[in-house]
């Protein structure tokens, strides 16, 4: 339609020219059109027929001076009209692309996110626990049934639950500002805690985890808690540790009656040729008896503890003399770098026990033939004594569980004998007494460290 109208412009300005020759500038109007709906092809077409409609008069005809500059102008202004045209529609058809393509990104954006929340309200309607997701005003993003668990909270930033909650020891009625969602909804982070809901008699264990959810750049995103029912698998290991206290106990009282007998018989009656086998008898029942008392003490955490001031030089030289003089032991290299007049304060028979536990499980684990390797140090308000040796790494599934009762790692369990019970006692022993323990692989094997609380004098040679 362009086309012919800058055509019938053409003829008109012919027609009339040179009286009329200002006819010709009504081709502006078409030229512009057809550059802009035209494209490239269309501004081409405008532009010459722009020139055939000033300049073909004045062929054909024929034309004075003023003529032939008002025939130029023509050539010039219609076809930068048109060039004007054609770029004013490029921007805009270019603009109205990228508007239609950031629609396009913005609906798809949204289809994903409006996916993403049904599956996730899917998800938490379905998972065995109570899920709460707060965004960075700490208003409620996402909450599902089975956070009732934790008292009737509705969702208002505001709110505060005061239901019957009690401590891990089940009695304890905790306060209202102590509650694990109330802390939660205070913008406290909760590390699995163990609480119990309900009156005394009809409780249920769960275990609350409060996380901050933050960005890469560490910005604020929200926060999310988890409420799971683990009361089956709480009265589980109840039962369990009940069952191995009860034999535990039981054990002590025949065993300790065998050793009585057998020394007494090795003493006073027993003939030379049988003293070897009844001495191995009771070494083996003392094991025993040590063995159930290790069990009776991993049943429990050891919450008290007698701290005094302690010869740890002298301690670990006897602990070490005691693990090197086993069979297993005498098979081992030994190396011991321990200063002379080293002192901690802590209780004197649990370092012992947590000693002799590391110590064993070094000769233990590690092959014959092989070091172990025994030091301290002081170190910050702390004298650390590592016990290391060149057995298998801890897997790190196994690292984060190694100190839990009655676990053993992946890699020893079937090959080596154990209960799972020493490190976890040796870890409450030294909480009690206000030190640690941990473990780390090194590259000849694993050593584990005890953190034992310097004595004032050796806190004050850290200078």
């Amino acid at each position: 339609m362009a086309t012919l109208n800058l055509t019938g412009v053409g003829y008109l300005s012919a027609a009339l020219y040179p009286e009329l020759q200002a006819s010709a500038a009504l081709a502006s109007v078409p030229a512009v059109w057809l550059a802009m709906v035209g494209g490239r092809l269309g501004l081409v077409v405008a532009i010459l027929g722009s020139y055939a409609i000033a300049f073909a008069p004045l062929v054909l005809v024929g034309g004075n001076e003023g003529e032939l500059a008002s025939a130029m102008a023509f050539a010039v202004v219609i076809p930068l009209s048109a060039v004007l045209g054609y770029v004013i529609a490029r921007r805009y058809l270019r603009a109205s692309a990228e508007r239609d393509s950031a629609i396009a990104k913005r609906s798809a954006a949204l289809d994903d996110v409006e996916r993403l929340s049904l599956i996730l309200r899917s998800f938490a309607d379905t998972v065995n626990a109570g899920i709460l997701i707060l965004d960075v005003d700490r208003k409620p993003l996402l909450k599902n049934q089975r956070l009732s668990v934790l008292g009737g909270y509705s969702g208002g930033a505001s709110e505060r639950t005061d239901s019957q909650i009690y401590g891990k020891d089940q009695s304890t009625l905790l306060p209202e500002d102590a509650q694990p969602l109330n802390r939660f909804l205070d913008g406290r982070e909760i590390d699995s805690e163990l609480i119990w809901v309900g009156p005394p008699g009809d409780q249920s264990a769960i275990l609350v985890s409060g996380r901050q959810l933050r960005r890469e750049d560490a910005s604020d995103m929200g926060s999310a808690l988890i409420a799971q029912d683990v009361t089956e698998i709480v009265r589980a290991a109840r039962e369990r540790e009940d069952a191995m206290a009860t034999l535990s106990h039981q054990l002590r009282t025949p065993l300790t009656s065998i050793v009585g007998y057998v020394d007494m018989i090795v003493d006073r009656e027993a003939a030379p040729e049988v003293r070897g086998p009844l001495r191995v008898i009771a070494r083996n029942a003392e094991h025993l008896i040590a063995l159930s008392s290790s069990m009776l003490n991993g049943m429990r955490d050891l919450t008290e503890a007698r701290i005094e001031r302690l010869d740890l030089s002298d301690l670990i030289e006897s602990g070490v003399d005691v693990a090197r003089g086993t069979q297993d032991g005498v098979a081992r290299k030994w190396i011991v770098d321990v200063p002379a007049s080293l002192t901690g304060l802590m209780d004197r028979d649990g370092f012992v026990e947590a000693l002799g536990n590391v110590l064993g499980n070094a000769v233990k684990y590690s092959p014959g033939g092989s070091t172990i390797r025994v030091s301290a140090v002081v170190a910050h308000s702390f004298v650390e004594v590592s016990v290391g040796n060149d057995g298998p790494s801890i897997e790190p599934l196994d690292m984060e569980r190694i100190f839990d009762r009655f676990y053993r790692g992946t890699n020893v369990k079937n090959s080596t004998p154990g209960t799972g019970i020493g490190l976890a006692v040796s870890r409450s022993i030294m909480k009690a007494s206000g030190g640690a323990i941990t473990v780390a692989n090194t590259p000849s094997g694993v050593a584990f460290t005890l953190r034992i609380r310097a004595s004032d004098g050796m806190a004050e040679q850290l200078g």
